[in-house]
């Protein structure tokens, strides 16, 4: 239709070349700053091959025509362009294969992008105008991508059991095709990769891929369902995997485990429940979201500020700034000396979880009940900080 070439024309071609520009130099950012990109530019380059392959089909029966020789001319430089960012998206995905495994999703972006490539080498070496190969070859690579053994599904089931299984053959707990227990430390890291692999496998492709391994199969270890074989709740799939990882008898040695969502609990024996020393204090505000609040006290307001990492808060009295405490050492210290008691769940004794202010004008201590880290990309950041505010008279110094 006429009115689609218009805005194929003067609409769409122009923003992808824009958005081809952006993503150029992007890619020159990361090379300079050797900063590698994250996760998402599996999207941006699916985005702008997407649009970019739709500009120039709708543009096509005007190629060779008087007045249009830039259609070509776009073409042919869209294909160039186009192949660094594919390298970028082909770099990244085998990357993250290397350290994670094949998944449905970076199955079909790998596949893009080697398609990708291919069709890019093609225009920018032939100047072919033939447009009938795009549909004809993305069709085969959705029929080959779609049922099979060659299926994303059939191939990422393939690579996680896989992965599963060096995992736990590497630490003594699969031998000749059987589960044996094993009450072993080994790297965080490794448990981390063990939960998450169990996770991905039970949300997605239930457990009969790894059934075998388990005398009586996994539904002797499953006490919560029936054999997981049906297609499951998030938080059921994570109740499961513990289970399962549980029966391996592995333990990390040291750091902090998160839950198969990737989240770390941090608190005493007892959580909210446990006892508060009090002594030498006048004044408590109990039980506070200590990342974001404000609440009123004796006739004032007292506010408590996330700082700008996210890893401390600042207090504040009414307009004044009381003090700014950091929450990295209280980490640290669970990461060392924190009991694990299951993946996301760390308990430290009430007094290593005190944070004292000492100052001119405050003498305060902040006992944490709750301090909820979100494991993201390696990197770990509170999401939900709760305690209590003790305050000592003026001048003292907290006992």
């Amino acid at each position: 239709p006429a009115g689609l070439r218009v805005f194929a024309q003067y609409v769409l071609l122009p923003l992808v070349a824009v958005y081809l520009i952006i993503l150029t130099a992007y890619l020159g950012r990361v090379v300079i700053t050797t900063t590698w990109p994250s996760g998402w530019i599996g999207l941006l380059v699916s985005a702008l091959a997407a649009f970019g392959i739709l500009s120039l089909l709708l543009v096509h029966p005007r190629r060779g025509r008087e007045g249009h020789a830039w259609i070509d001319t776009y073409a042919r430089i869209f294909w160039i362009l186009i192949i660094p960012s594919v390298v970028m998206l082909l770099l990244a995905i085998g990357q993250r294969i290397e350290q994670y495994g094949i998944t449905e999703r970076r199955y079909l972006l790998l596949l893009l992008g080697v398609w990708l490539a291919g069709a890019a080498v093609f225009y920018t070496v032939t100047r072919s105008r033939e447009i009938k190969g795009i549909p004809l070859t993305l069709a085969v690579i959705g029929a080959v991508t779609f049922v099979g053994p060659w299926s994303a599904y059939a191939v990422a089931e393939r690579s996680q059991v896989g992965r599963l299984e060096d995992l736990l053959s590497t630490h003594g707990v699969l031998a000749d095709g059987r589960i044996s227990p094993a009450a072993v430390e080994i790297p965080p890291e490794d448990w981390q990769q063990i939960n998450d692999v169990l996770l991905y496998l039970i949300s997605w492709h239930g457990t009969s891929a790894i059934d075998e391994w388990f005398e009586g199969g996994v539904a002797t270890v499953d006490t919560i369902g029936d054999g997981m074989a049906a297609s499951l709740r998030v938080a059921e799939a994570g109740r499961r995997a513990t289970l399962i990882a549980d029966h391996f008898g592995l333990v990390p040695s040291e750091g902090l485990l998160a839950d198969p969502f990737g989240f770390i609990d941090i608190s005493a024996p007892g959580g909210r429940n446990a006892a508060i020393a009090v002594t030498g204090f006048e004044r408590a505000v109990f039980e506070r979201n200590l990342l974001g609040g404000r609440y009123p006290f004796e006739g004032d307001s007292l506010t408590f500020e996330a700082t700008a990492d996210s890893l401390g808060t600042t207090i504040r009295l009414g307009g004044d700034a009381l003090a700014t405490v950091s929450f990295a050492e209280l980490i640290a210290r669970a990461g060392r000396s924190g009991t694990t008691t299951a993946p996301g769940r760390v308990q430290l004794p009430p007094d290593s979880l005190r944070l004292d202010i000492s100052g001119a004008d405050v003498a305060a201590r902040i006992q944490l009940t709750l301090l909820r880290l979100r494991d993201s990309d390696g990197r770990l950041r509170p999401t939900r900080v709760t305690g209590t505010l003790l305050l000592a008279p003026a001048g003292d110094s907290p006992p």
